[in-house]
């Protein structure tokens, strides 16, 4: 999967992880991802809610190499973030347990 720039590959798996990522955070069940050269496809189901209740919609996104080069950068900002408040958890509990 080519960026942009058309020259650095991204690697499946943190594309996979960050459209991963925006599925969760939709709530999208029956997901569908096919790989074109304009990007990826996606497409499943998600349960909305209306006047009459429930009922599950048919969503389809088309992340271009540019979206898919900034919904990457921002699983990385992310992740680097997560990193740093683990870092300070774990260190806070050890704090914590060496005072005991």
């Amino acid at each position: 999967m080519m960026d942009i720039s058309g020259i650095t590959r991204f690697e499946y798996e943190d594309v996979f992880r960050a459209i991963g990522y925006f599925i969760d955070q939709n709530n999208i069940k029956e997901v569908c991802v096919v790989d074109l050269k304009e990007g990826l496809l996606v497409r499943g189901m998600r349960l909305t809610s209306e006047h009459s209740g429930y009922q599950m919609i048919s969503e389809t996104f088309l992340f271009t190499n540019e979206d898919l080069e900034q919904i990457v950068e921002d699983a990385y900002k992310r992740r680097t973030s997560n990193k740093g408040n683990l870092f300070r958890l774990k260190s806070q509990a050890e704090q914590t347990h060496d005072n005991r």
